[in-house]
């Protein structure tokens, strides 16, 4: 997906300001996963999924700079939250989608733009 550092920086930066969107999304879909569901609940929720995937795909690329000089997100923790997050949307348990996404999603996110911005050229 990105070859060299700049290519990775830039990535990062535009996954880093979309990470903050994402969250203001997870945190209105996690409201309505918890009782006040409105019609386009599903669809919103398919909408935050995909931004996801595509913030994990950029994270993919640019691990090994965002971990560059030390550990600061670790994949299978990430792995793991993923896949918690999975097994809630096929079980239909927005309880547990909910709980995810701001435990174990949000907190990845917030890392993600922290080192974004810690990153020098």
């Amino acid at each position: 997906m990105v070859e060299n550092r700049e290519e990775k920086l830039e990535a990062l930066k535009v996954a880093a300001d979309y990470c903050k969107r994402l969250e203001k999304g997870i945190e209105t879909l996690t409201k309505e996963l918890r009782g006040e569901k409105l019609p386009d609940t599903g669809e919103y929720l398919k909408t935050v999924v995909n931004g996801l995937n595509w913030i994990i795909e950029v994270y993919n690329a640019t691990s090994d700079l965002v971990n560059e000089k030390e550990n600061i997100i670790d994949k299978d923790t990430v792995n793991e939250q993923t896949t918690k997050l999975n097994t809630a949307l096929k079980q239909n348990d927005d309880t547990l989608t909910a709980d995810t996404l701001e435990n174990g999603i949000v907190p990845f996110l917030k890392k993600l733009q922290n080192a974004a911005e810690q990153i020098e050229s």
